[in-house]
């Protein structure tokens, strides 16, 4: 039968965490692609065409009634009776971590914005009270000579892969994730720490290195991140950032990959109290670096939310 209503709901089974605009666009190319096998004076024709006018009242009918079997399903099925052999490390229900860039969070964006509003709630407190002594501190780091050579160290590692053959049009496809990370990454993570005061007790670790936290947590399975930083105080040494890096040019799938490997080694890591900030992730796909903050929310669920992105420029640019 071919109507509004079934066009929809075969595109939402097949997307369910589509926003709107999404799943009308694929609705689109889903009439597009099939119509012309009638004839256009067909009945079914004629229906298909009709589809797109009656797309946002079958969209909404389609969401209530899939909203209402979920609720009764929610209610019938315990957390015991999920059957966790058939869950992935992307399933929320498995990993336990909502992401700022979750299909998810990204539909209550569109859909019920003080749902969303209340979600990104702890964005806007993201300064919090600084003792006098760390600001000190962060003052010195921050003053207009220490930024210059911190800024000068960074782009001298940038000049120097424009000038290395290695990295340009002709060979760069070929480089692996050990050269870009080892000639590139990691000589800017270092360059950009360089100045830190605490720098006497704090190192970078590049040998994809076991977690400590992770071991704890997972013993021998636990994760090897690309990149920590760390810092020793005492006898214990505290991991505060968690990196993960692809080859210079990055296909989807990895990237995906690195993305879920990389919130799952914070939140091995993490250990706050609630409300409270942990552990900083950062990710680089390709050319772009994206960095992460990973928190525990008032209900004990941890969030991860995106604070930056931006390029890394390997190759000569006019930007």
């Amino acid at each position: 039968h071919i109507t509004a209503v079934s066009v929809v709901h075969q595109v939402i089974e097949k997307e369910p965490w589509y926003l709107k605009e999404d799943s009308r666009q694929l609705t689109y190319i889903a009439i597009t692609s099939i119509k012309n096998l009638y004839e256009e004076d067909s009945e079914k024709y004629k229906k298909l065409c009709e589809i797109p006018f009656k797309f946002d009242d079958a969209f909404e009918g389609v969401c209530s009634l899939r909203d209402i079997d979920l609720a009764k399903r929610v209610e019938q099925v315990s957390i015991e009776e999920i059957e966790t052999n058939f869950l992935s490390w992307k399933d929320p229900e498995a990993n336990q971590v909502i992401s700022s860039d979750s299909e998810i969070i990204k539909r209550l964006s569109e859909e019920t914005e003080d749902e969303y509003k209340n979600y990104m709630e702890p964005v806007k407190h993201m300064e919090g009270s600084i003792p006098l002594h760390v600001k000190n501190i962060c003052n010195a780091f921050v003053s207009e000579e220490v930024l210059v050579e911190v800024a000068t160290g960074i782009l001298d590692i940038i000049g120097g892969a424009w000038k290395n053959p290695a990295f340009g049009e002709k060979f760069a496809k070929s480089q692996s994730e050990g050269t870009y990370v080892t000639d590139i990454i990691v000589p800017l993570v270092k360059a950009s720490l360089k100045k830190l005061s605490i720098k006497s007790s704090a190192f970078v670790s590049t040998a994809e290195r076991q977690s400590i936290a992770s071991k704890d947590r997972r013993g021998k399975t636990g994760k090897r991140p690309d990149i920590m930083f760390m810092v020793k105080r005492g006898r214990k040494i505290y991991e505060l950032m968690f990196a993960e890096c692809s080859r210079l040019f990055c296909d989807k799938e990895k990237e995906d990959n690195d993305w879920v490997k990389l919130w799952r080694e914070m939140n091995d890591g993490c250990k706050p109290k609630k409300e409270k900030f942990g552990i900083i992730g950062i990710q680089v796909a390709g050319q772009k670096l994206h960095l992460y903050v990973l928190i525990r929310d008032g209900d004990g669920i941890n969030r991860l939310f995106r604070l930056r992105s931006v390029d890394i420029l390997i190759q000569f640019t006019d930007k």
